[in-house]
C-alpha cells in the first residue's frame, strides 16, 4: 500500500481532488467487501495532471476509455488504480457531500451513501459483465438501513438510474427482506 499512499498524497500536493468509489468506499461505510483495486472518482479537466503524476511514478496504463482509465502500480504489492472522470459540476456535487474518513492508511474522502447508491445504479445499468458485484453492493447499502427507498432523494435516484428489471429486484428483495421481518 505504501506506493499507493504515496501516490494519493502526491495528488492532494499536487491539488487534485478525488474521491474513493467502488468496493473501498462501501469499505468506508462499514460494509464488508472484498476489492482488488483501488477506484478513484477524477475530474475530466484534470485527466492530463492524473496521467503525467502516475506516468512520473511508475504507474503503467493498461486501459484507458473517454471516461475512464486504469492503471498497473509500479510495486506488484500495491493494487492497481482505476480512475473514472466525471464532469465538474457532477464531481463538486459528489464532493460536496462526501466525507473525509482514515482509508487505505491516509484521509481520502468517500461518497455519501446516496451517491454511492446512485453510482451503483448506474455501474448495474452500464457494465452488464459486472453486474453481480454491483448488485451485492445495492443490496447490501439497502440492507444496511443507510438507504431509504421511501425517501424523496432516493426516489428521484431510483427514477433516473433503474431500469424496469432493477425497480423489480430492488421491490422483491424489500418485500422478501419485510417477509422475512427484517425491514
Amino acid at each position: 500500500m505504501d506506493s499507493l499512499q504515496k501516490q494519493l498524497a502526491t495528488a492532494r500536493q499536487a491539488g487534485l481532488e478525488f474521491l474513493v468509489i467502488g468496493g473501498h468506499a462501501m469499505v468506508g461505510h462499514g460494509l464488508p467487501r472484498t476489492t482488488f483495486d483501488v477506484d478513484l472518482m477524477v475530474r475530466f479537466t484534470d485527466r492530463r495532471q492524473w496521467r503525467e503524476q502516475l506516468e512520473n511514478s511508475g504507474w503503467e496504463l493498461y486501459h484507458g476509455t473517454p471516461s475512464f482509465l486504469q492503471w498497473h502500480p509500479p510495486v506488484k504489492a500495491t493494487l492497481p488504480l482505476d480512475l473514472m472522470l466525471t464532469d465538474d459540476a457532477t464531481f463538486a456535487k459528489v464532493y460536496q457531500s462526501s466525507q473525509e474518513i482514515l482509508l487505505l492508511g491516509c484521509q481520502v474522502r468517500i461518497p455519501s451513501t446516496e451517491h454511492l447508491f446512485a453510482m451503483k445504479l448506474h455501474a448495474v445499468r452500464q457494465r452488464q459483465a459486472e453486474r453481480d458485484r454491483d448488485w451485492t453492493d445495492l443490496l447490501a447499502l439497502l440492507d444496511s438501513g443507510k438507504v431509504d427507498v421511501e425517501s424523496p432523494r432516493i426516489a428521484s435516484i431510483l427514477d433516473k438510474y433503474a431500469d424496469p428489471a432493477s425497480r423489480a429486484r430492488i421491490s422483491a428483495h424489500l418485500a422478501s427482506r419485510r417477509a422475512l421481518g427484517d425491514g
